[in-house]
């Protein structure tokens, strides 16, 4: 036989009425705090979509580092003294349901749906940046609360007072008691309220009504069918045309004013040149058309060919004395359907120059294109890609010199980047003038020079 005041299910799940006043306070002020400190936790996970940073170990430290304040806060939260003492007395740990009148009930079931969404809001936020992540953030309390809806629909509830053996009706002045009846005794009124499953059917369809939202939501988001897209506010479309390629792609794009094909390519370039993962073959190809139309601006031109690319030296030292000297360049997405970029690198130049080095590779100033990926290598990957693929290792990859430096030395690198239409033939050649200038060959779209410095010290 089970304690006075607890009823069993079918012998799968206990349940325990809370009546006391008091005790019900208690858990009222817990529901209250953990939604509100849910609430928090995902508006703040929900902000961290926008900040996460760019490398993968900055962003897991900052993950760990969010979860762990956000579980000390948990628990801080979470486990008030007087909650603490009500859960030991009732014995909750050991399995025992609580039993709580309506609408405390369905706050509690809230309350604990929120604490297992806000967590996960943060991990998404910060390990999965772009549209997928930004599509779960919003879609996932949206599910949860509707699920918790569903299970709130038929929740158990305190009853009229009754006799848990024969569900008699009782209404004695005080406990304990015995039922008139049966003679079962019920020491208190706990134990005699019965705890029925209230059904509440508007529960039941707003939460089946939130988790297809949810999923039209990830469905709408994700996959864009035109039909949905279409149904959306011009601003909205453009907005979300410079990410997704559907969209994109269900515009007209020859009745887009002027302001519209400058503010589209703008936000084009902005996702291209972020960490946001997306296919933008379609956007670029479209942005290299206006560039063949002499529709961009200077500054439009340079930010479409050149991006967020910096050049660096970098340097390695050998067993031999010498020091390894390469170039490094990060080189933006391109549409090659339209435009083709190619990239010329103009020579080092030493102050001062060192004594006895070599040219690995390539001469020192290249009158044919460079490979584009050899301009992405560090060190290592540009050895794995010689191990792998000796044959590929042509003049056309980044040069790297052997210096033996004895003293600092400053060495300054310069490469150009040449944009010119799609299959130009003959492929673009430049020809490097005595005074530092240079000329390519035929006429380019346009040209950037991009430089770099670095002092470098000698091994001790």
């Amino acid at each position: 036989m089970p304690d006075a005041g607890i009823a069993l299910d079918s012998g799968v799940a206990t349940y325990q009425n809370i009546t006391d006043p008091e005790q019900l306070a208690v858990i009222d002020q817990w529901s209250r705090r953990m939604i509100w400190f849910g609430i928090a936790a995902y508006l703040v996970g929900f902000g961290l979509w926008f900040f996460a940073p760019s490398g993968l170990i900055a962003r897991i430290v900052m993950l760990v580092t969010a979860l762990c304040v956000y579980f000390i806060l948990l628990l801080l939260v979470m486990t008030p003294r007087k909650l603490r003492r009500l859960a030991k007395e009732m014995g909750w740990r050991r399995g025992v349901r609580p039993v709580l009148p309506y609408p405390l009930s369905v706050r509690v079931q809230v309350a604990t749906s929120v604490i297992g969404f806000a967590p996960m809001v943060v991990v998404m936020g910060l390990q999965l940046p772009g549209m997928f992540g930004f599509t779960i953030v919003l879609a996932m309390p949206v599910f949860l609360i509707g699920v918790t809806l569903v299970k709130s629909s038929r929740l158990r509830e305190p009853g009229p007072p009754s006799c848990p053996k024969c569900a008699y009706p009782v209404d004695p002045p005080e406990f304990p008691a015995m039922c008139s009846e049966c003679a079962a005794p019920m020491p208190t009124l706990d134990a005699a309220t019965l705890m029925p499953r209230v059904y509440r059917p508007w529960f039941l369809w707003s939460g089946v009504g939130l988790i297809v939202a949810s999923v039209a939501l990830f469905y709408g988001v994700m996959f864009k069918p035109p039909a949905l897209v279409g149904v959306l506010p011009r601003p909205a479309r453009l907005a979300l045309a410079a990410r997704d390629h559907k969209t994109f792609e269900t515009f007209d794009l020859t009745k887009l004013s002027p302001a519209e094909r400058d503010r589209l390519t703008g936000r084009i370039l902005s996702v291209r040149d972020s960490d946001e993962i997306a296919y933008l073959h379609p956007q670029l190809t479209w942005i290299g058309g206006r560039l063949l139309a002499d529709e961009l601006d200077a500054d439009q031109v340079e930010r479409f060919i050149v991006g967020t690319a910096e050049l660096g030296v970098l340097t390695r030292s050998r067993d031999d004395g010498r020091t390894e000297i390469l170039i490094h360049a990060e080189t933006p997405e391109q549409s090659w359907r339209t435009v083709q970029t190619t990239y010329f690198f103009g020579g080092f130049e030493f102050d001062p120059v060192p004594e006895g080095y070599s040219i690995l590779g390539a001469i020192a100033r290249s009158e044919s294109g460079l490979d584009w990926r050899s301009l992405g290598y560090t060190f290592d990957e540009r050895d794995r890609h010689e191990v792998k693929y000796p044959a590929l290792a042509t003049a056309n990859d980044a040069p790297i010199l052997t210096p033996i430096i004895r003293e600092p030395t400053r060495v300054r690198a310069r490469v150009v980047f040449v944009a010119v239409p799609a299959k130009t033939s003959p492929a673009p050649t430049i020809a490097w003038h005595d005074d530092g200038t240079w000329t390519v060959t035929p006429q380019p779209l346009a040209a950037f020079e991009l430089t770099a410095e670095r002092m470098i010290e000698p091994e001790p």
